[in-house]
């Protein structure tokens, strides 16, 4: 699944390029891309559009998802699309522009980062395609993970980092 619109710096057409030489040049067909924004800008045979979704939907959409795709071009402070993925159990494969890339490395194999270029993305996809063992993999990488999403624990671990770091700025400046 891609939920992050159509514009470039979004990464949606470095994704469409590597899908379609996945699926075209590499005839690798057995998958489905499935869309979740407002344009319908695309038909190919392995893409299912499904318009703009809500809140409300995503048990539903991550209920058909195997892996949710993120690959941003520009650097996102978060990426609340592969947290809320990895909140309902489904793996995410990232570039290294998206900051919930720390969240990841922090974590066991909880999906995959990649480098933001079309060859790292369709290198990724295709590893992935040729052993789907590796998303029951992540998955239950997840399912046995203690990851805390609520808004009270960001809270707390930000409240803690900040004032960790106005106790070392403090003791530089002999406060």
């Amino acid at each position: 699944s891609y939920m992050g619109g159509p514009k470039v710096y979004k990464g949606y057409q470095m994704l469409k390029v590597a899908l379609d030489n996945l699926y075209y040049n590499k005839k690798k067909t057995d998958f489905v891309l499935q869309l979740y924004f407002y344009d319908k800008i695309d038909i190919d045979p392995y893409i299912k559009y499904n318009g703009n979704y809500s809140y409300e939907d995503m048990p539903a959409i991550m209920e058909k998802t195997d892996l949710v795709v993120v690959p941003s071009l520009w650097y996102e402070t978060f990426g609340f699309v592969a947290a809320e993925a990895i909140s309902f159990g489904v793996p995410v494969l990232i570039t290294g522009h998206v900051g919930a890339k720390d969240m990841l490395s922090a974590q066991e194999e909880l999906g995959k980062i990649v480098p933001p270029t079309t060859e790292g993305l369709q290198q990724q996809l295709e590893h992935i395609y040729d052993d789907r063992s590796i998303l029951e993999h992540w998955n239950k990488n997840i399912c046995k993970s203690e990851l805390d999403f609520s808004f009270t624990e960001h809270v707390c671990t930000l409240t803690k980092l900040y004032g960790n770091r106005h106790e070392w700025n403090q003791s530089i400046s002999g406060e």
